[in-house]
């Protein structure tokens, strides 16, 4: 048992609440025991005088006398004559030694082998009486209780067996009989005494056996506690995984159902404080991302413009000072800045365009087209480029698949993937167009081109803005690497498939859509 734990502050209070109830009762049995006993005896006395007064009075009313009564019913044979029966009672039962006096034949009828020395008493007592007390006795023998008009009930000290008597003294109301009755008070110290260690041994006792009782019944209420107090502790670390299981109905159950609740809500509380930490957290690495592209975008942007607007600076300034003093000079000049110009132009587009999309601030225009018309109409516009590069384009199309999704868009994707195709074509100079449905649901798009393949570390990098596998080709035909960030947005925005694959003589870029049909 664990110093101050509760079955100890328990077990504590009931012994001291024995201990204070063996004591009280001690105390109370030797102190207020003997005057108790007292009043009890005194009552015994006034009722016997009552009874014996009464048959007196029945005996007087027929002209005898109490003696002449015990006579008569002694020689009539009755069975239990009232008279002596009364007075063995009373010697028997209650204790009591009475001694009665015929006033006028001097006759004694007693019940008490010391009838000569309680005559004694009673004639003493009856000629003194009134002063008895104050010139016979001192106090330390003799104690009037109670006095009335024809009997007096004192305490008397007998110096021969060292005893104090209870004695009752007087007359009848006949006129002519007189008594005394006397008991021993001796009776009441010593069953004090005996009371006092009975009580003593059944309370120490009762002590052990409760000791017991209290640690048995303790440790059943102390061990749902227990458990209580261990489902906590694991609660202050967050593990909610324990959980009260209870067959009572009592507080102790309304207690774990209640720390169930709360385990439960404070797990889903804690869920949901990790869940929006863990948003935070995304929130905060966005954030960061974002402030790094932005760097990125203005290092990129500038390291991109630089060229171009050194371009346009320097022929501009040779314009100025007349260096191309020819009109087939200036005309050179001219198109070049305008060449520059278109350049810079497109590559703002394409910016602006990209950060929609990153952004999510381009609104899609959802709806059902012919993906095989768009290739088709795109192609027609490339005509020209297809002819001065010298390519050899192939369509493996249906010649009708619909899908759904930005047309707009889309063909933007389309034309960035062509386009790329026609600046990195090389070789057999072949290009392959093939559209077919990979499944129920989905339809593939790809653009395949004769040429050297990526090399791997670029494959997943080709994506990212601005960067160019080969910066010196990508200048010549004057790409700026945001068209491919602007097919991944795009796509990303639809929730589509993308993706490159070097094949055996090139490479081969490829979409998927939604499909219908």
């Amino acid at each position: 048992m664990k110093k101050g734990s509760l079955r100890g502050r328990i077990t504590i209070v009931y012994v001291a609440i024995i201990a204070l109830l063996l004591t009280a009762i001690i105390l109370i049995n030797r102190y207020f025991l003997a005057s108790f006993y007292q009043r009890q005896k005194i009552s015994e006395l006034e009722s016997a005088y009552d009874s014996i007064n009464e048959l007196v009075l029945k005996a007087s009313e027929t002209g005898l006398s109490f003696s002449d009564l015990l006579r008569n019913e002694k020689e009539s044979n009755e069975k239990e004559s009232q008279a002596d029966s009364l007075l063995r009672k009373l010697t028997n039962k209650s204790n009591i030694d009475i001694l009665i006096k015929d006033n006028e034949t001097g006759e004694l009828i007693g019940s008490s082998r010391e009838s000569a020395w309680l005559a004694m008493k009673l004639q003493t007592y009856l000629e003194f009486r009134g002063t008895i007390s104050d010139e016979l006795m001192p106090e330390s023998l003799y104690k009037k209780i109670k006095e009335t008009e024809n009997y007096v009930v004192q305490s008397n000290y007998d110096r021969r067996s060292g005893t104090v008597f209870l004695e009752c003294w007087g007359n009848f109301k006949d006129g002519r009989t007189s008594f005394i009755m006397s008991m021993p008070m001796e009776s009441v110290v010593e069953s004090s005494t005996i009371t006092n260690r009975f009580i003593l041994i059944v309370g120490i006792a009762a002590l052990f056996i409760g000791i017991a009782v209290i640690l048995i019944v303790t440790g059943a209420i102390v061990k749902p506690i227990n458990r209580l107090a261990g489902i906590a502790k694991k609660m202050s670390v967050l593990d909610f995984s324990e959980k009260y299981e209870g067959k009572s109905d009592d507080e102790i159950e309304v207690l774990g159902n209640a720390m169930n609740q709360m385990s439960s809500e404070l797990e889903k509380t804690i869920n949901d404080l990790r869940d929006a930490n863990i948003k935070l957290q995304e929130d905060i690495d966005l954030k960061e991302r974002v402030d790094e592209m932005r760097k990125d975008f203005i290092s990129n942007v500038s390291h991109e413009l630089k060229t171009p607007i050194a371009i346009i600076e320097g022929y501009a300034e040779g314009l100025t000072e007349g260096i191309a003093e020819d009109p087939e000079s200036r005309d050179y000049y001219c198109n070049v800045i305008m060449d520059e110009s278109k350049k810079m132009s497109k590559m703002v587009r394409q910016l602006t365009s990209l950060i929609n999309y990153e952004f999510g601030e381009a609104n899609l225009s959802i709806e059902q087209f012919d993906l095989s018309e768009l290739i088709r109409n795109c192609l027609d516009k490339e005509k020209l480029k297809i002819e001065e590069k010298g390519a050899h384009v192939t369509c493996d199309i249906p010649e009708s698949l619909n899908v759904i999704a930005d047309e707009f868009k889309i063909e933007e994707v389309f034309t960035n993937y062509f386009t790329n195709a026609l600046n990195h074509v090389s070789g057999d100079m072949n290009i392959r167009i093939c559209l077919k449905k990979k499944d129920v649901k989905t339809a593939e798009l790809s653009v395949y081109n004769d040429g050297e393949n990526i090399p791997p570390e670029s494959l997943d990098r080709i994506w990212e803005k601005f960067y160019k596998v080969d910066k010196a080709r990508t200048r010549e035909y004057g790409g700026s690497g945001i068209g491919l960030s602007i097919v991944k947005a795009i796509m990303e925005a639809h929730g589509g498939g993308y993706g490159v694959k070097n094949l055996e003589n090139g490479v081969e870029f490829y979409i998927t859509l939604d499909s219908i049909g």
